[in-house]
């Protein structure tokens, strides 16, 4: 079961298809408001990123060869869990098509940092990645904090990569915890000190930073 939106007259087909492709489902365990609140925030942020950009464009396009722009923005999150590979890759792909810029990494918590010159890109993303993609999980178990915020940031990151194995953070060697998926908090600073970020994981994770 799901709930069906009707056809907006400004909103394209193409658009209003993805739309109805990216509502969330009603699951037989799950509660029938949350999920109607779910549904609800998820058309709403569709439509407002559909409206936005049915509007000519009265700035120039970013240009992710050219890290330097004020108007970016930069969030760090925190996933209660983030191991399965696919959902990763989801994580990466998704934050593409919104030309964002970020890492992701896996692990308990795992970390996703986005970049991006509008806020609300951000929410219509998590939406997306809620309804499609964790489509499977239930919804008491999809919550995403934002831990920090920077505003106005010059881009550190030129495209939006998965590195928990990256060899930029010392591999599958540097790899830690009981089954080997977890960065070492060492070697995250280190990499991050070199791209202008360091501290913020300390602000990020509060008493759970340890190195």
């Amino acid at each position: 079961m799901f709930i069906r939106p009707k056809h907006p007259s400004w909103m394209s087909r193409t658009d209003f298809d993805m739309l109805l492709q990216g509502l969330p489902k009603l699951e037989d365990s799950e509660d029938f408001s949350s999920f109607a609140v779910e549904s609800l925030e998820y058309i709403m942020q569709f439509c407002s990123q559909a409206s936005l950009e049915s509007l000519p464009s009265a700035t120039p396009e970013i240009d992710l060869d050219n890290p330097v722009d004020s108007r970016i923005i930069r969030t760090w999150f925190l996933l209660p869990s983030l191991s399965t590979k696919s959902k990763r890759q989801d994580l990466v792909t998704y934050a593409q098509s919104f030309e964002m810029t970020g890492i992701i990494l896996a692990g308990k918590p795992g970390l996703v940092i986005l970049e991006h010159p509008s806020a609300t890109s951000f929410d219509s993303y998590w939406s997306n990645i809620k309804s499609t993609s964790w489509a499977d999980i239930p919804s008491s178990h999809k919550k995403v904090s934002e831990r920090l915020r920077e505003d106005a940031v010059h881009r550190a990151f030129e495209d939006m990569r998965e590195m928990t194995r990256d060899k930029e953070l010392g591999g599958q060697e540097a790899l830690v915890g009981a089954k080997g998926n977890r960065n070492d908090m060492g070697g995250l600073e280190a990499w991050l000190e070199k791209k202008g970020l360091g501290g913020r994981m300390q602000k990020v994770l509060g008493a759970d930073w340890t190195l």
